[in-house]
């Protein structure tokens, strides 16, 4: 499947709810942690843009777990507004990422979402590839990850395909690329997620940043026209 069409199938899909979707690992309700059987992954991030109506929102993270296999899809965790915004920002949140994962190597790989005013609704999707280990019954923070909307140059990737064409082009979403960067602000982050997230309580958090954004590769893979597809994880860089 080509990577738009692969990319439509698994937005639509999502927004319409045909395709399941993890919970977050907490809630600001849950009372305790259970780290038995799956450790838990923290992250923030941050998708944003200068001077449009049309706001990116995140509703999807991907990642993929690479002791599976190949055939295995990617695990796919819901994001929302409501009840995943760390620190608020105009039109520029901070989101809490919390996710339960068996102990393995896993490929975080993209984040997606919609851009919607009246009339227009554009999608988009944010490809990162990058890969990160989950030990046994533990909490690790991977890092902040900001993810920046810009007009794309000839030849770079685009933030979202092309279809819807009205649509896509009126939200910037096929005529933008994405900048993204990756830091360690885990003094920032981690006590917001302990004072969001009561459960965390005096857990200790190892704190593990991802990789930096490679985007020469991420390139590469988009343009040999298999970024998005389910068996893309099998790329190493």
């Amino acid at each position: 499947m080509t990577n738009i069409r692969w990319m439509l199938a698994l937005v639509l899909g999502l927004l319409s709810g045909c395709v399941s979707m993890n919970p977050m690992a907490l809630d600001k309700k849950s009372t305790s942690l259970d780290l038995g059987s799956k450790s838990v992954v923290l992250m923030t991030f941050d998708v944003s843009r200068d001077d449009s109506r049309y706001v990116p929102l995140p509703i999807f993270i991907n990642v993929k777990n690479l002791g599976a296999p190949r055939t295995t899809d990617p695990l796919h965790f819901r994001v929302n507004r409501k009840d995943d915004v760390l620190v608020a920002s105009e039109g520029d949140d901070l989101y809490a990422i919390r996710m339960a994962l068996e102990p393995g190597r896993y490929r975080l790989l993209s984040v997606g979402g919609s851009a919607a005013a009246f009339p227009f609704v554009g999608s988009f999707l944010v490809p990162l590839f990058m890969d990160f280990i989950v030990p046994a019954h533990a909490v690790t923070y991977v890092g902040q990850v900001k993810a920046r909307l810009r007009p794309r140059q000839e030849g770079e990737f685009r933030a979202g395909p092309m279809i819807p064409l009205i649509d896509q082009a009126a939200t910037g979403m096929s005529s933008g690329t994405f900048d993204v960067v990756v830091s360690d602000s885990s003094a920032e982050d981690i006590p917001h997620f302990r004072a969001m997230f009561p459960a965390l309580g005096d857990t200790p958090v190892a704190d593990v940043p991802l990789p930096a954004f490679d985007r020469p590769r991420v390139q590469r893979i988009r343009d040999a026209s298999s970024a998005l597809a389910p068996d893309e994880a099998s790329d190493t860089p």
